[in-house]
């Protein structure tokens, strides 16, 4: 092997080296990036993302943004279930003055009948 074989050889291994190093920082910093968003999402699943705002502030717009529907969605659906439990109590409400009227109705049929 020649002197300039050699040394375009360890070159191109040099260079190789280095692009492999530069994917490597590459990939640690998208896994690094991964991690940060698996920790937001660990803590807006236990709910504790929500009550951070700074923390919400960390996340990409578009995270952000769904996090923002999300407590939206979140508080409609807590709304809808108060009015649920407000028409269950109405409903049954109604029933027991739907009972009451009719034993007031029989009661005056056979008043009625009496006289």
């Amino acid at each position: 092997m020649k002197f300039e074989d050699f040394l375009m050889q360890r070159s191109e291994e040099k260079q190789k080296r280095f692009d492999l190093e530069e994917e490597v920082m590459k990939l640690q910093s998208e896994i690094d990036g991964q991690q940060t968003l698996n920790r937001f999402l660990h803590c807006a699943l236990h709910g504790a993302l929500l009550s951070h705002p700074c923390l919400l502030s960390l996340l990409p717009p578009q995270v952000q943004v769904l996090f923002s529907e999300l407590a939206m969605v979140e508080e409609e659906i807590s709304r809808l279930e108060r009015k649920v439990e407000e028409l269950k109590l109405r409903l049954y409400q109604e029933r027991e003055h739907t009972k009451e009227w009719e034993v007031q109705r029989r009661q005056g049929q056979q008043n009625h009948l009496l006289c």
